[in-house]
């Protein structure tokens, strides 16, 4: 394994533990503003940034060079407003497929844990912190692990890597990243909206562009939350 490989393999290590752990600890405070700040400020923000040092320290270049950070080309506003439109329609096409499926197996269709613990926001202050965890950091950690380390880890276990072998890591960081956000209705749509960003990733070789999709498709989702609870109609 080369020393990137090694790198992603300290920062997934990292971030696992601690997702394992965040699961298994019986701590549900009882207000739910608290376990979005919890679960988001822990596992995304400590684990998250924790996975980056720790890869970092056995790297042997530049943190941008790990992260796989560049400037942007001139099609950057383009290219993320067109993912961001491709990661809406993920999201309404997924969940048109799991619904006949939850329906089939008598599965009751529960909606996101966001937009339940957003019924309880009483002020603008939770909402902006709200964009900040899960539109802004959460996105980051989010891309970092699956788009770089976890799909980056994958192909540095083969020799002589062919496009089958992008395929298959692909559509295992997909899965993964589908399933640990525990949202059956979405479970489709969470896996084809990772396969947009990584497909994003592969071909603008920059975690910007997946970053910048996925920033504006969750504060955006968060602002149209806001919107019609404010108006009465969520």
């Amino acid at each position: 394994m080369n020393n990137e490989g090694d790198s992603f393999k300290s920062g997934l290590i990292t971030f696992f533990l601690i997702f394992c752990l965040m699961a298994v600890v019986p701590i549900r405070p009882e207000s739910p503003f608290l376990t979005l700040l919890l679960s988001v400020g822990v596992v995304h923000v400590f684990g998250g940034f924790l996975s980056i040092f720790n890869a970092f320290k056995s790297y042997k270049g530049k943190l941008a060079e790990l992260l796989q950070i560049s400037k942007p080309k001139k099609n950057f506003i383009i290219d993320v407003i067109s993912g961001v439109g491709l990661c809406y329609m993920a999201l309404i096409f997924g969940v048109m497929l799991m619904l006949p499926i939850l329906n089939f197996i008598g599965m009751e269709p529960e909606p996101h844990a966001f937009g339940e613990i957003s019924q309880s926001f009483t002020s603008p202050i939770q909402w902006i912190i709200a964009i900040i965890l899960v539109g802004v950091l959460g996105p980051f950690v989010e891309e970092v692990i699956f788009r770089r380390f976890l799909y980056g880890f994958l192909l540095s276990q083969i020799d002589n890597v062919t496009k089958r072998n992008r395929l298959e890591a692909i559509l295992i960081a997909s899965a993964l990243f589908s399933v640990i956000h525990f949202v059956p209705v979405a479970l489709i749509s969470y896996f084809l909206i990772a396969i947009v960003l990584q497909r994003s990733m592969n071909h603008h070789k920059n975690l910007l562009y997946p970053f910048a999709i996925h920033v504006t498709y969750n504060a955006s989702l968060i602002l149209l939350t806001c919107f019609f609870r404010s108006i009465g109609h969520v």
